[in-house]
């Protein structure tokens, strides 16, 4: 299947695809509607359905994610359900849906969420809900068969690391015209990721060193921790002390002369994501005869999604629209 593949027909369906996002003041755009039907009637030029609010953002973010899924299939064309590494992709549905299963059982609520349709076939038997052992029956969620004591932050951590590891497992198998820098890309996002949540486990939960090592992204054979376990040894009040990080220029600024300096987490987590979205945008305009651009796409898509979700939230909040907008702009700031 990977012999029909064919790159510069696949590269410039991509390109056509990006220029129809709804990101940076597309997005901001949204925010300024006021109400959740509104978005809804703009996003998919129908009237909203006449549900409450609440249900409203769920049932909109749930077309969201359906369409996302559609588009991609729709431009990866049938190599995308026969490649292994596109169902390794694709499956990212499954794993944020197994998270919605369990925020739903930590709450006790009566019936398992709604999912949207799913490309791959899942491993996750939600229809045994809320039968823990029988839901994560299959071997690749055997481990939350039985009922986690962790936090669900960490919990939630540990799927994302799952997800990652599993998808790396399948790039490296790629034949190398297929690869390109597939490897480079996702390691460069691991490397950020896993710098994230390290500072954010020392900042917010008080872990250990040793303790936050063994929460990161782990890839076999390369070492996307470094950036991470060397932020830990650094001081969060002593801005001289981060001279030299591989990441130095995520940090915020020392501020007023004479204000006392402390890490900014979420700076660090803002500029993070934005630096991932911009060498997503870099790395789609390379390698056209790889998997490069579609994974790429894929990615950005993601960023899009997320950014809309957060529209939907802050309206039906009643969030300042500015804010909502900035929010928007931190996803995707190198389309803002």
């Amino acid at each position: 299947m990977a012999a029909s593949f064919q790159p510069e027909y696949s590269y410039a369906r991509v390109l056509g695809s990006v220029a129809r996002l709804r990101l940076g003041s597309r997005a901001a755009a949204l925010a300024r509607l006021g109400r959740v039907s509104e978005v809804w009637k703009t996003l998919f030029e129908e009237p909203a359905p006449a549900l409450p609010e609440r249900l409203l953002v769920g049932a909109a973010e749930r077309k969201l994610e359906s369409e996302a899924l559609r588009d991609f299939m729709s431009l990866a064309g049938q190599i995308s359900k026969h490649e292994d590494f596109f169902k390794a992709l694709l499956r990212k549905a499954e794993f944020g849906y197994v998270k919605r299963l369990l925020v739903a059982l930590a709450a006790g609520e009566a019936d398992s969420p709604e999912a949207s349709a799913f490309v791959v076939r899942p491993s996750v038997l939600a229809s045994f809900y809320p039968d823990r052992a029988r839901m994560f029956a299959h071997r690749r969620f055997s481990w939350l068969a039985e009922p986690e004591h962790r936090d669900m932050a960490l919990t939630k951590n540990r799927i994302d690391r799952q997800y990652f590891e599993e998808l790396w497992k399948v790039v490296s198998r790629l034949p190398g015209a297929l690869k390109g820098n597939l490897p480079r890309v996702i390691r460069k996002e691991a490397e950020l990721e896993n710098v994230i949540w390290a500072l954010r486990l020392r900042r917010y939960y008080g872990m250990r060193s040793e303790e936050i090592e063994g929460l990161l992204l782990d890839l076999r054979g390369v070492d996307a921790a470094k950036a991470a376990v060397d932020a830990l040894q650094r001081r969060p009040d002593s801005k001289p002390d981060w001279a030299g990080w591989k990441f130095e220029g995520l940090l915020n600024d020392s501020g007023k002369s004479g204000e006392e300096w402390h890490l900014d987490v979420r700076h660090v987590e803002v500029e993070a994501r934005k630096r991932i979205f911009s060498d997503l945008v870099q790395a789609m305009h390379m390698e056209l005869g790889s998997f490069v651009p579609l994974y790429t796409y894929f990615r950005i898509k993601e960023y899009e999604t997320a950014a809309v979700f957060g529209v939907l939230e802050g309206v039906h909040l009643e969030a300042p629209a500015d804010e909502i907008a900035a929010f928007a702009a931190q996803l995707t700031g190198a389309y803002a």
